[in-house]
């Protein structure tokens, strides 16, 4: 099984160490402390589901009760990261970039809007559960084949992958100019 982590934390503090010291206009350190935070707790997330995952492998349907336990936490998990990594979003594009650097603003990791408010927070019709997507993740918003086929989730690891590649490039130019780890929150 591969391990999925965002690992954006020390690559968010680069930024933030930069964009401390230059305390341009819209600079707000508490609202950066929190992208921060949501950040770290997106990887805390993904690895409390992959965990799960593999313990559901290991239980397997002897324990019933166990078993379900299990799904229903990886469901709770799984929600839960789409609302964290949606507020994470929210609040990066509020976040101000230095001139002739990429901005934040239009950051969007479309997989993560799209769960969160389509297949979450406003569907269109009832929910129908969820399934475990294997490399992909869990899926959510699953359908008869009745309902619409859009939306669609593509799994939670394919959506925290999308999110960390739509980041990165926004980010990376920020090591260059970063000032060191004495300037950090």
């Amino acid at each position: 099984m591969k391990i999925v982590k965002l690992d954006l934390f020390s690559l968010f503090n680069a930024y933030y160490r930069v964009m401390d010291k230059a305390q341009l206009p819209g600079w707000d350190s508490g609202l950066a402390v929190e992208a921060q935070r949501r950040l770290k707790q997106l990887d805390w997330f993904l690895l409390e589901v992959q965990s799960r995952e593999v313990e559901i492998a290991r239980t397997g349907l002897d324990n019933a009760r166990k078993y379900g336990e299990l799904i229903e936490e990886v469901q709770l998990l799984t929600e839960a990261f789409y609302y964290f990594a949606f507020r994470a979003m929210k609040m990066l594009q509020l976040l101000p970039n230095l001139p002739d650097l990429p901005a934040l603003k239009g950051f969007d990791a479309i997989g993560v809007r799209v769960v969160r408010n389509q297949l979450i927070e406003h569907p269109d019709f009832p929910s129908r559960g969820f399934q475990m997507g294997a490399e992909r993740g869990p899926v959510l918003g699953l359908r008869f084949d009745s309902d619409p086929k859009e939306p669609q989730d593509s799994g939670l690891y394919a959506n925290a992958v999308e999110f960390r590649e739509k980041l990165l490039p926004r980010l990376l130019p920020y090591l260059a100019l970063d000032p060191g780890p004495a300037a950090g929150p």
